[in-house]
């Protein structure tokens, strides 16, 4: 009787053992799994924000290159009053 109920210890401890590693292991494994997850989205974060400078440094380039242009329109312009100016003086 004794040595079924050491038996029985045991095993109970052994089954606790076994429980307390399986919750370990599940643990780990959604940490892992949280871990993979919040991985993918910084990734895909990442990809956005690389399209977004690209998108911005295109703008931007664009921007310089309207500001260039109404720059020499203005020139022009400021050129032609003062060719009107001359010639309305003559």
């Amino acid at each position: 009787m004794n040595k079924l109920l050491t038996t029985k210890n045991r095993l109970a401890k052994a089954i606790e053992r076994l429980e307390n590693a399986i919750e370990k292991t599940l643990i780990k494994n959604a940490t892992s799994y949280e871990l993979a997850q919040q991985e993918l989205k910084l990734k895909e974060v990442i990809t956005e924000n690389e399209s977004l400078k690209k998108q911005l440094l295109k703008s931007k380039s664009t921007t310089h290159e309207i500001a260039e242009e109404l720059t020499e329109t203005i020139k022009q312009l400021n050129l032609l009053i003062e060719q009107q100016q001359e010639h309305v003086s003559n």
